[in-house]
């Protein structure tokens, strides 16, 4: 094997364990244990499960009880100077209007959400990015045109291992704004693609994501968290006559990726230790 061949060799070997990232299973078997103290572990552990062997799941209108302050705080926010999302027709509300949402602080910290979140990296986590995002129908011109890095593309996110929980804030079905996931797809490695500009690409063709799995999207009740990994192939399902999709976005890494995070005051002083170090508040 000449010099080329184990520069390469290696440069994979180091991709791969960054892109899944060593799992620690005592760190789960701790999980597990605090769990079982306050919470129907037989029902975690099928969920925690679903989402090892899917790289999504679907908490079935779990936030439902803190829908009307959520609605009410995404209203607010978006009277703010927002900013355009990363996809047409879209509103992105940023990061920094955290502050002034305590409901939006506090699910960033749900205990149940980051234990299934924990359990599925099995290891340490921070909260590395959150923000709103306001996605209203596509034009009959947008649905056809899928502009390049688009994220109506295949893709994965790029980003290593990445958890990503969507609150969503307004029903979605089948005809409506959402996302579409091919499952399973999170236990494979995907190689990123060199572009002309020299950077890389994680865009997929449709001939190639129909060779990894059937599609589906995700369809779930306003209040519903939905979990996944953004290794897991994906991309937006935009429809000219569907409703608009609301969704409070939280990003979760083991400490790549972070952005400077601000919670609302109340949020701050409840905080546990743990929660604090989720949130990388000193």
């Amino acid at each position: 094997m000449n010099t080329m061949e184990i520069l390469k060799n290696t440069v994979t070997r180091l991709s791969r364990n960054y892109y899944f990232e060593r799992v620690n299973e005592n760190y789960r078997r701790e999980i597990l244990q605090e769990v079982e103290k306050s919470h129907d572990i037989k029902l975690f552990k099928e969920r925690a499960e679903s989402l090892l062997e899917n790289g999504f799941l679907i908490l079935d209108e779990y936030f439902k009880a803190e829908l009307p302050a959520m609605k009410k705080d995404f209203e607010s926010i978006l009277k703010e100077p927002c900013e355009v999302g990363g996809e047409y027709n879209s509103v992105l509300l940023p990061r920094k209007y955290l502050s002034k949402s305590e409901v939006f602080s506090r699910i960033g910290f749900d205990m149940y959400c980051l234990y299934l979140i924990r359990y599925y990296w099995g290891r340490k986590i921070t909260l590395a990015q959150t923000h709103g995002l306001r996605i209203d129908p596509a034009t009959k011109e947008d649905a056809a045109t899928k502009v390049e890095n688009s994220a109506s593309i295949w893709h994965d996110d790029g980003n290593g291992k990445q958890v990503k929980m969507f609150v969503l804030l307004t029903d979605v079905t089948e005809n409506d704004q959402g996302t579409e996931i091919i499952p399973k797809t999170n236990k494979l490695y995907h190689n990123k693609r060199m572009q002309s500009n020299g950077g890389f690409s994680t865009l997929l063709t449709d001939e190639e994501a129909a060779k990894l799995g059937k599609a589906i999207q995700v369809c779930a009740k306003a209040g519903s968290a939905v979990i996944f990994d953004t290794n897991t192939i994906h991309r937006a399902s935009r429809k000219e006559n569907g409703k608009t999709r609301d969704a409070w976005i939280y990003y979760y890494t083991s400490g790549r990726y972070l952005f400077n995070l601000d919670y609302h005051p109340n949020v701050r002083q409840s905080l546990t230790a743990f929660q604090r170090q989720v949130g990388r508040i000193s």
